[in-house]
């Protein structure tokens, strides 16, 4: 991402050939995301830049924290969600998807701490972990299936997956499918709803 500063026509290049680069436009609090779209030269040489708003990836369910039993737990899961609300606005794709992962396994790891599944949770367990315990105890499998796909799409965003198995970059459409994702293990687990 680049906050204002002038920008050369060499460096507007750069930033068309990178689809994933974002401008923001606005102060701190009231900032928007932009992308370069297109770059033209005027009469007298100067650079036209045509932008295009981007967009919030979407919303979030109501979270219903007060179903966390543990304060500890409870409060991992409210900054996990204010943390990716936060973002919602203005983060690349991989990082929404990071918040997404790190929202997912808050959650997951605070339903079991709750239930009676409380001898499998554990908060050091990576979110690839956890789905195997929601899949061994409560048989959750929208939940622990939609986690999954949130690690996969995570590991993706790392240089060695995408050097050694040739996958490609997360884009936004992948970053709205981990919202989507979390929103549904939210939902699942009873600790969100839909207003």
């Amino acid at each position: 991402m680049y906050e204002f500063q002038p920008l050369l026509q060499n460096k507007i290049l750069e930033l068309l050939d990178d689809t994933y680069k974002l401008i923001l436009l606005g102060s701190e609090r009231f900032k928007t995301s932009w992308r370069i779209i297109d770059l033209e030269v005027g009469l007298f040489n100067e650079s036209i830049v045509y932008l295009k708003s981007r967009g919030s990836f979407g919303s979030l369910p109501l979270l219903l924290s007060l179903e966390i039993s543990n304060d500890s737990n409870r409060n991992q899961v409210l900054s996990k969600y204010e943390q990716l609300k936060t973002e919602l606005f203005s983060a690349s794709p991989d990082s929404i998807i990071d918040r997404c992962r790190e929202l997912a396994s808050a959650s997951i790891n605070a339903y079991l701490y709750s239930k009676e599944y409380r001898n499998l949770a554990d908060s050091a367990l990576d979110l690839g972990q956890l789905v195997n315990k929601l899949r061994e105890g409560p048989k959750l499998m929208i939940a622990a299936n939609s986690a999954d796909t949130i690690a996969k799409l995570h590991a993706r965003s790392k240089y060695t997956e995408q050097a050694n198995r040739g996958v490609r970059y997360n884009t936004e459409i992948d970053a709205q499918l981990s919202i989507l994702l979390v929103s549904t293990i939210l939902i699942e687990l009873k600790l969100a709803a839909w207003e």
